[in-house]
């Protein structure tokens, strides 16, 4: 692995290698998506990452966050209609043309199945190669470039006879703030998740929609149309029967609609009220423009649990293969020991032992040609005679 894939790696709070659990992951705090690691700019917002990237904690394991966008085409009009809650009524209105299209239950569900597989590489199983593997298949859905070059995954169908033609994406990430963009703190009261920015302070409540219990593993829900602390504006209509303006819904008084955004407070009391989808032709002139909205789901997910389990037999494998070179490295050591100590009980050959016999030699044989010399000399003067 390079120095710049490690720099990378360290930067973004994840590790490579099935074992290694991160626990941290980088996100865009522009659109909150998950940090693409190899591309410059956030692939969803095109915001610079060297602006807008931070890092937050990864979620606890009881829950984890996706990011969604939907969108389906007018039957008719064929003008893109957006979706930007989870819509459980079975049927959602053409902010164009103003015909009531059907919206049928299997369609949510494709929605809600599509968004929980989007966020299976959510959590702190991560697999190789960074934060997110390239060669992870999730179903028929292959996300290789997910959180490499790519921060979403995008479905795009193409309708035949009644079925919708439907453009979805979906990712993990983080819900930001909208007014600081800042990471949001979330907890849950019921059925109603309740986030607060850390920095600038703002909190808003969220409701699951009716019939979102037919999703078990859905628990929360961030989308301006499900505001709990937000009740809907509401239209007062002229003597003909048409409508004219919108009111407070806490006093009656009416709100300009000119620069309104999703959430407006009435100026006589205070109150904070949402401009529901189906009046934003009526009141705005144009139709509700696509949003992300948040979806989160009670984890760990299966393919997580499966990630777990291998990462168990791993790090078991890993124990006993580093227990064995344990052991093979204290023989080594222990023989090492022994061949010293053999060594060390060897009698010591001295050098100056063996210089005396050689002395002692030189001795013996001087003294014995001072015994013979004379012997030879005395029997030489006796033949002589």
């Amino acid at each position: 692995m390079s120095t710049d894939r490690q720099t990378e790696s360290e930067r973004s709070g994840t590790h490579d290698g099935p074992l290694d659990a991160p626990t941290q992951f980088g996100i865009c705090s522009a659109c909150g998506a998950i940090r693409a690691q190899d591309e410059a700019a956030c692939p969803v917002c095109s915001t610079d990452y060297r602006a807008a990237a931070v890092n937050v904690p990864l979620p606890p394991e009881e829950y984890f966050w996706v990011r969604v966008e939907y969108e389906f085409v007018c039957r008719g009009c064929a003008f893109p209609v957006a979706v930007n809650h989870l819509e459980t009524s079975g049927s959602v209105l053409c902010g164009n043309c103003g015909s009531n299209q059907r919206f049928p239950d299997k369609e949510t569900k494709w929605l809600v199945d599509f968004a929980h597989d989007a966020a299976a590489l959510m959590g702190q199983t991560a697999p190789r190669n960074g934060f997110f593997a390239k060669s992870t298949s999730i179903g028929r859905r292959r996300p290789r470039r997910l959180g490499h070059s790519a921060s979403s995954l995008t479905c795009s169908v193409h309708g035949l006879g009644t079925a919708l033609t439907r453009t979805a994406s979906a990712g993990p990430g983080s819900p930001v703030c909208t007014a600081c963009r800042s990471p949001l703190a979330a907890r849950w009261e019921g059925k109603t998740v309740r986030t607060t920015c850390p920095d600038c302070g703002a909190s808003a409540a969220y409701a699951l929609p009716e019939g979102a219990e037919r999703f078990p593993k859905l628990i929360g829900i961030i989308a301006a149309e499900l505001r709990a602390d937000a009740a809907p504006v509401e239209e007062a209509g002229s003597s003909r029967g048409g409508a004219v303006s919108i009111t407070c819904p806490h006093c009656k008084a009416p709100l300009d609609p000119e620069g309104l955004g999703e959430l407006v407070t009435c100026e006589y009391c205070g109150t904070l009220s949402r401009i529901p989808a189906v009046m934003h032709k009526r009141h705005r002139g144009e139709p509700e423009s696509k949003r992300a909205w948040w979806l989160a789901f009670k984890g760990p997910h299966p393919v997580q649990r499966a990630w777990e389990a291998r990462r168990r037999q791993e790090r078991q494998r890993r124990r006993q293969r580093a227990a064995a070179e344990r052991r093979r490295q204290e023989e080594e050591r222990e023989q090492a020991r022994a061949a010293a100590d053999d060594e060390n009980s060897a009698p010591p050959v001295r050098r100056g032992r063996t210089l005396s016999a050689a002395r002692i030699a030189v001795m013996l044989v001087v003294l014995s040609l001072a015994i013979a010399l004379p012997l030879v000399y005395y029997a030489l003067a006796t033949d002589t005679l």
